[in-house]
Formats: structure tokens, sequence, C-alpha cells
């Protein structure tokens, strides 16, 4: 079985709001996990994230597409942020000073056995065993196969 990579939020937003050198190389890497019936681990915290910009900058159209994305399109692996999660970010702010949000990223993605993390975010804390993989790299859907071997 093919490891999973997990997707922060501003990856989504790339994804369904970015400009054709961003959102194609993710539509590309989404298509081919697609394929390989490999689903992205996300948090449901990106819904609480993406949904309120959308519905600002797109209307309810693009509020739309974004839960089509990540609650219908069976693609994406929403993990919930229970109690439970909350005292492991809480245990991971402390070692790291992490932010809420990006703490509950990383947590869920080790918690998922993620090897990788797809993120625009440069400032994110990460452990060692977890691989950054910067979502605007031009080279994005050959390294997000080669770690996901």
């Amino acid at each position: 079985m093919m490891a999973r990579p997990y997707f922060d939020s501003n990856v989504f937003i790339d994804l369904m709001e970015g400009e054709d050198e961003l959102a194609l190389p993710l539509q590309a890497v989404l298509l081919r996990l697609r394929d390989r019936g490999v689903r992205v681990v996300a948090s449901e915290l990106v819904l609480a994230e993406v949904l309120v910009k959308a519905r600002l900058n797109g209307g309810a159209p693009l509020y739309r597409k974004y839960l089509d994305l990540l609650v219908f399109s069976g693609t994406i692996d929403l993990q919930p942020v229970s109690r439970d999660l909350l005292y492991s970010v809480a245990d991971y702010r402390e070692l790291t000073g992490a932010k809420v949000p990006d703490a509950i990223h990383v947590v869920t993605a080790v918690r998922c056995a993620c090897p990788i993390i797809l993120t625009r975010d440069d400032r994110m804390k990460l452990p060692a065993d977890l691989i950054q993989i910067r979502s605007s790299d031009p080279h994005l859907p050959d390294l997000v196969d080669s770690h996901l071997k």
C-alpha cells in the first residue's frame, strides 16, 4: 500500500483559487494519487480555514467546489480535531512553539503516518521524520511520487 500525503490548508487554496503555475501541478498530483487509489490526508481544520474566504472570494459556487472536493469527492481523508488530538497538539506546541493551526496539521500528519506534508508555509515546524514539500515546487508531481513509494 502506498503511503499517503498530508495537505495543509494553503495547498487547497492554491489548488482551487491559485494561478495556473500553482494549481496545475497540484491538480496533477491529485489525479496521480486518485488513479492509484491513494487518498490525501487533511485535518477537518481545513474546512474552517478555507470555507469562510471561499464564500467571500467566490460566493456560493466556490464554497460548493471546496465542499465537493474536501467532503464529497472521496479523494480527501478528513481527520477530526478531537480532544485527544488537541492534547498532543498542546504537547507539540510546548516542544516547538508552533502555532495552533500548524501544530494541528503536523500532529494529524504524524498520527496518520504521512511521510510528507505539502505546504507553502516556510515557518511550519516539523519533526525530523516528516518531510516538507513546498506546494510551489515546479517538479511537484514527481517529487511527491518519489517520497510516496
